[in-house]
């Protein structure tokens, strides 16, 4: 008896465990994921925006082409402000504020909470470009793919949440309008 108990309390913890919760998010009529959770997004906007100037860091010093630089400065200084609207915002709500990999002391045992986001340049592609024979191009590339991604991501919020539409809009159009300053 005890052990049917445990193995019908086992299954509905595995059942549930693998359930999703529909107000998380959702499919776009593209098939893309939809991201609704307002806290959600704008955490991963945050961890994104910070992996984004980990490179720029990587590249102070170094040589790009004229129109990458330019783009550079614009996209640092959209992803600054963003950090401090998301930052702003989950305060607001009472949420916690992520330790991202810009925070001081991550390279003294301080962790990261950060997910694994497709398209942010990861710390391990970052330090690569350190002995990158084609420095400039390898950068290039990883700032494209972290615009694309930020760009998209801030483009898949489906919630109702007028400041974080809002702060997504904005994401969503100065990430485009670096990507066109490439051109």
């Amino acid at each position: 008896m005890k052990l049917s108990v445990v193995l019908v309390l086992l299954l509905g913890l595995l059942v549930s465990g693998c359930s999703s919760d529909s107000t998380d998010s959702a499919e776009g009529d593209d098939g893309g994921a939809r991201i609704t959770d307002r806290v959600e997004l704008v955490t991963q906007m945050i961890h994104r925006d910070a992996a984004l100037l980990s490179l720029f860091d990587a590249g102070l010093g170094k040589p790009v082409p004229a129109r990458v630089g330019g783009a550079v400065e614009l996209a640092r200084t959209n992803a600054s402000a963003r950090i401090e609207t998301a930052a702003d915002l989950l305060e607001e709500w009472g949420e916690e504020v992520p330790v991202t990999v810009r925070d001081h002391g991550i390279d003294h045992g301080i962790e990261v909470d950060a997910p694994e986001l497709v398209g942010a340049p990861t710390q391990d592609e970052i330090h690569a470009l350190a002995d990158s024979v084609d420095f400039a191009g390898d950068f290039t590339a990883l700032f494209r793919a972290a615009l694309e991604s930020t760009r998209d991501t801030a483009a898949s919020y489906a919630g109702d949440d007028s400041d974080v539409m809002s702060f997504a809009d904005g994401a969503e159009r100065s990430s485009q309008d670096t990507l066109d300053a490439f051109s």
